[in-house]
């Protein structure tokens, strides 16, 4: 291999990777052990309660080191915020109807299905 095609490792890369896979994987077994959530303990339903609380930690680490891996940024936007840029940018106001949108509709979802 030529030396202008090897590439470093990118340690950002992986660690947003791991973070967005694990956080899709939440989300499967997570909709997994909602259906089975009346069965009785067997082993499909262990298996896919282990398989969410392993990811949620690989989740809350990698994001961890995400947000320390991009802390200059992550500060500089802070300062943003705080220095007289629009606090209600369109990309605030989208990922927050995009994530309180499921968020209260589960919510109300289980108060609607006792």
């Amino acid at each position: 291999m030529k030396k202008e095609d090897q590439r470093n490792f990118n340690i950002r890369a992986f660690v947003a990777i791991v973070a967005v896979i694990s956080v899709c994987g939440l989300s499967l077994s997570g909709i997994a052990n909602h259906i089975l959530h009346n069965d009785p303990i067997t082993f499909p339903r262990h298996a896919w309660m282990a398989a969410h609380w392993l990811l949620g930690i690989i989740f809350v680490f990698f994001a961890v080191l995400h947000a320390m891996l991009n802390r200059r940024a992550l500060i500089k936007h802070i300062k943003g915020v705080f220095s007289g840029f629009p606090v209600f940018s369109r990309e605030l106001i989208l990922a927050g109807a995009m994530l309180s949108a499921p968020f209260l509709l589960s919510i109300i979802h289980g108060f609607i299905a006792d």
